[in-house]
């Protein structure tokens, strides 16, 4: 807790996963999400492609494609190939549905 605090991505990022998964706290999606957010703005990539899987299911923060793309792609341009994975299944969602407009 103590290096999140200090600003470090890496302990950023651990805890947020601790509060995601409610490993020894419990589970708050919220908190995760603020955690993620402060080592994806980092450039930590594995926080970028979490923080856009909350944005993809809405949890701890409001449903919202656009972003959890905007998460993906910067996840995935440091070469995170969960985040391509995702990309990719976007990409393939909207080509067969006509109401998708993200891409």
């Amino acid at each position: 807790i103590k290096a999140a605090a200090q600003g470090l991505a890496e302990a950023q990022f651990r805890l947020g996963g601790l509060y995601n998964r409610g490993l020894g706290v419990g589970q708050n999606y919220k908190i995760a999400a603020v955690w993620y957010i402060k080592a994806a703005d980092q450039g930590l990539a594995e926080a970028q492609y979490q923080l856009g899987n909350l944005y993809a299911e809405g949890h701890g923060v409001d449903q919202d494609i656009k972003q959890a793309k905007r998460y993906y792609i910067q996840a995935a341009n440091q070469g995170c190939e969960k985040a391509q994975v995702k990309l990719k299944r976007l990409r393939k969602y909207c080509s067969n549905n006509r109401y998708c407009t993200i891409l």
